[in-house]
């Protein structure tokens, strides 16, 4: 109507109108709303057939309608994942979807009943720190390895590895999903029931706090990058208390196998055959849920692909091992964190935030022999420094100014600021020493030897 008048749908709702957000689109669907006859803006103005008969122009030939009819022996199912082919393709979630509630209603079970308590809050939970429009929490998109997927379509990702003990891709999820639950008669409420039950704590896993063990578990997962124990975790969480003794004892397990691993050098290659194939099927078949029973099927595995380092070994790496290179910053940031933690107790005033810190090389990467004398001054003394220049012993947590900063000065200059300017008792440690003291490859080794103590308490493996 406002069209027949000369005016566009983005235009002022009236001519004295100040505010730019009030045009005749708004204020139509304000009335819309509220009034019983729907208010249009300027329709006393004189009309023109003009603006219309181009709008039916266009919609006449730059619009395709298409009316689609269903036979009885057609499935809407298929039609509605087909539908889209040529435009934005579907996601595993919208798929899982309208095939469970297109599954539910052909049951006659009540389908709004079952949205509104179940999947309503994956479509309309907001992300932490936006507003009630801002982006959606699990449409966010979350890098897990190489490939980035919304966190809907990750959460089923891992909830069919737990129920299919299988590995599979997430753009098959859908498909692997209709596979497992056709394979019986199921309850879409328990189902559902069930998928929303792991999904706090998989929010955990996915955007982790460090208040409590599990969150520190999660955290420490992420900086790793490893999540196909995630499936064994959804298993485990469905048969115990998250804050149970026994279930706390279990991530304990996980987690020194992963930070063991990661600290000898040994690959991960394996991992997806390991957890989901070995761990969880077996544990799955025997109805078992328990952390000794997933302790021993751990210290059973064999193999560089799949072992659990005992402590001889997890020794010799900790203190001599290059731990700093390629992609592992972030893994040793998992690493010293830990012994961070470790260290504080009731003395310390408060815990320390650790997001915004980097690692910092203690002997900087560009050292000079003037300011850094080495030990020994052979091949073999330069080829120990290389090595031990990237180990435990050498390796810090600083803020980025410090890094900035004084990263390449000499440890007289360093040491003093470390001591005086640090809150985290990974960096107490230098207080001991003196600004005419020299840091090298016999104190690197020595405060490695140090922090091992930390380290095997926190990541313990018991005898088998």
């Amino acid at each position: 109507m406002a069209l027949m008048r000369g005016k566009n749908h983005d235009d002022l709702a009236h001519e004295q109108e100040t505010n730019e957000g009030n045009t005749i689109a708004h204020a139509v669907i304000r009335s819309i709303d509220k009034d019983n006859d729907i208010l249009i803006p300027y329709i006393n103005l004189p009309a023109s057939i003009e603006p219309i008969s181009l709008l039916l122009d266009s919609l006449q030939t730059c619009f395709q309608i298409m009316r689609l009819q269903l036979d009885n022996e057609d499935d809407p199912q298929i039609i509605f994942e087909t539908l889209n082919a040529r435009g934005a393709p579907l996601q595993p979630s919208d798929l899982i979807r309208n095939f469970l509630f297109l599954t539910a209603s052909r049951q006659n079970e009540d389908v709004d009943d079952l949205y509104k308590n179940y999947w309503q809050e994956f479509d309309e939970k907001t992300e932490i720190g936006t507003t009630v429009k801002g982006q959606k929490f699990w449409k966010k998109e979350e890098r897990q390895g190489r490939l980035k997927n919304s966190r809907l379509d990750l959460l089923l990702y891992h909830y069919v590895g737990l129920r299919k003990q299988e590995e599979t891709k997430v753009a098959y999820v859908f498909e692997e999903f209709k596979n497992w639950w056709e394979l019986e008669r199921r309850d879409t409420a328990q189902e559902l029931q069930k998928l929303t039950r792991i999904s706090g704590p998989f929010e955990t896993l996915i955007a982790p706090g460090q208040s409590s063990r599990f969150e520190l578990f999660c955290r420490r997962m992420k900086l790793l990058d490893t999540t196909t124990q995630t499936p064994l975790i959804f298993h485990l969480i469905e048969h115990n208390e998250i804050d149970g003794p026994d279930f706390l004892q279990a991530i304990d397990y996980l987690e020194s196998y992963f930070v063991r691993r990661f600290i000898c050098g040994l690959t991960a290659k394996s991992y997806n055959r390991v957890f989901l194939n070995r761990l969880l099927a077996e544990m799955v078949a025997e109805r078992k849920s328990d952390s000794a029973t997933l302790r021993n099927l751990l210290l059973r595995l064999e193999g560089d692909s799949q072992r659990w380092p005992d402590d001889a070994e997890f020794r010799s790496a900790w203190s001599h091992r290059q731990l700093y290179q390629g992609r592992n910053t972030r893994k040793v940031r998992a690493v010293l964190e830990a012994l961070e933690f470790a260290q504080r107790g009731s003395k310390q005033e408060f815990t320390p935030t650790l997001d915004t810190l980097s690692v910092e090389h203690v002997l900087p990467q560009s050292w000079k022999p003037e300011d850094w004398p080495l030990v020994d001054d052979s091949s073999e003394g330069k080829e120990k420094r290389v090595r031990l220049l990237h180990s435990i012993g050498n390796l810090t947590l600083v803020t980025p100014s410090f890094n900035s900063a004084l990263s390449n000065e000499p440890f007289r200059v360093k040491r003093p600021e470390l001591a005086k300017n640090s809150s985290l008792m990974l960096n107490a440690y230098f207080q001991s020493f003196a600004d005419s003291d020299a840091w090298n490859e016999l104190t690197i080794v020595d405060r490695a030897d140090k922090l091992f103590g930390y380290a095997t308490a926190l990541w313990p493996r018991p005898s088998p």
